[in-house]
């Protein structure tokens, strides 16, 4: 048991020395991308080792191209939101289009008029669990499904809860949200396929 207890103890030191290290030797945005886009840890991995980076993620997408107004325009109906999560929103409207422009912008706007009712009709903690969903391996709801998956999140179900739900398909046939009918901010790009 002791020496178990030796070798656990020498990996966390070895652990704590090369995170201070990197800490110490690399600027907070290569630290971030270094962790985040080329080792794939999460938000929470990233602070769970001590890092506090939240202020170097930012979109990839200039300005002015479609995925980043409607990145902005998603933030805008979130009580919280981070680069993160509205990033994959915006990616999973892109692959249910399939990256084609006009039907990318129609599941754009479906999925923000969706978060914004749920903005506006329930709490912030239930907003929250749906917006995580798209993290979940299970299952992510469409535009259509965000309602009602709201509504059982409100109840006090998790993300992961809702993913299976979603997965086993306790959302079909939900309504669609309505879209508004004038949108005053057009993005001036087609969306670039890389």
């Amino acid at each position: 048991m002791t020496q178990n207890n030796n070798q656990a103890e020498h990996r966390q030191y070895l652990i704590d020395t090369m995170l201070a290290y990197m800490g110490e030797h690399y600027d907070g945005s290569r630290l971030y991308e270094m962790l985040h886009e080329e080792m794939g840890f999460s938000k929470a991995d990233i602070e769970e080792l001590g890092f506090e980076l939240s202020e170097y993620r930012s979109y990839e997408w200039k300005l002015g191209d479609a995925r980043r107004v409607y990145a902005d325009k998603l933030n805008r109906v979130l009580p919280q939101h981070d680069v993160l999560t509205t990033t994959a929103w915006i990616r999973f409207a892109g692959d249910l289009s399939e990256w084609t422009d006009e039907e990318f912008r129609k599941e754009a706007e479906l999925l923000i008029a969706a978060f914004k009712e749920i903005s506006e009709r329930y709490s912030p903690r239930a907003v929250a669990e749906v917006y995580a969903m798209v993290h979940m391996p299970q299952g992510i709801p469409l535009a259509n499904e965000i309602i009602a998956a709201a509504e059982y999140a409100e109840q006090g179900l998790t993300a992961s809860e809702l993913s299976e739900m979603a997965y086993s398909g306790k959302f079909e046939g939900a309504p669609f949200p309505e879209l508004p009918g004038t949108d005053e901010e057009k993005p001036t790009d087609q969306i670039q396929m890389t």
